[in-house]
């Protein structure tokens, strides 16, 4: 039976916090809420990993291991302030929920597979950079401007009624309005293959 392992960092006074992650995020939950008095909440049940807390900058470091490394990582966020999140390194089976979550800007430097992204409404414009991904799913509010900047080639691209089938090179897709839009998603990936950006 595996040891559950809880770390928590402490809240900090600042007016927003940023999670990066090293080598890469396996079979985990991220999710915004938690305690008032602490900004990251951390459940692992295998390898925990090194953390360093530098203000409201939150740094987690994986051990270089197999991919069958955990398999219930969960990682609760602080919702009162806004959140920058960048992931270096692949990461496969992760369903995150920041509805409650107003988010700066999320990054994954690195491929993806079997993820689920549930995003809040935005401010200002939000950038979402992803590196190949394989079997994702966006979701944003109803009405939320997005646009789906694709640097190469794509099978199964979808945002809301629009769809690409196979695609060799750069394009993109946009929802109507979204230039003029204040507040609205950007998201950039490599490559995709069965790839959806829907509404919740």
């Amino acid at each position: 039976m595996s040891k559950i392992t809880e770390v928590t960092a402490p809240m900090a006074e600042v007016a927003e916090a940023r999670l990066s992650i090293r080598h890469g995020l396996q079979d985990a939950t991220l999710r915004a809420g938690g305690s008032p008095g602490e900004l990251l909440h951390a459940r692992y049940d295998r390898h925990v990993p090194e953390m360093t807390v530098d203000r409201g900058h939150v740094t987690l470091t994986f051990p270089r291991v197999s991919l069958s490394r955990s398999r219930t990582d969960a990682l609760t966020l602080n919702s009162s302030i806004p959140w920058t999140i960048d992931i270096e390194g692949g990461v496969a089976g992760v369903t995150a929920d920041l509805t409650d979550l107003s988010l700066r800007s999320f990054t994954i430097d690195g491929g993806l597979s079997k993820v689920a992204l549930d995003l809040s409404q935005p401010s200002g414009i939000v950038a979402v950079q992803l590196g190949s991904a394989s079997n994702v799913t966006i979701r944003r509010p109803a009405g939320v401007a997005v646009r789906v900047v694709l640097n190469g080639g794509a099978r199964n691209l979808t945002l809301d009624e629009q769809h690409l089938g196979s695609v060799g090179g750069p394009s993109q897709l946009a929802t109507p309005g979204f230039d003029l839009a204040a507040d609205r998603y950007e998201i950039s990936l490599d490559s995709a293959s069965t790839f959806t950006v829907s509404t919740l």
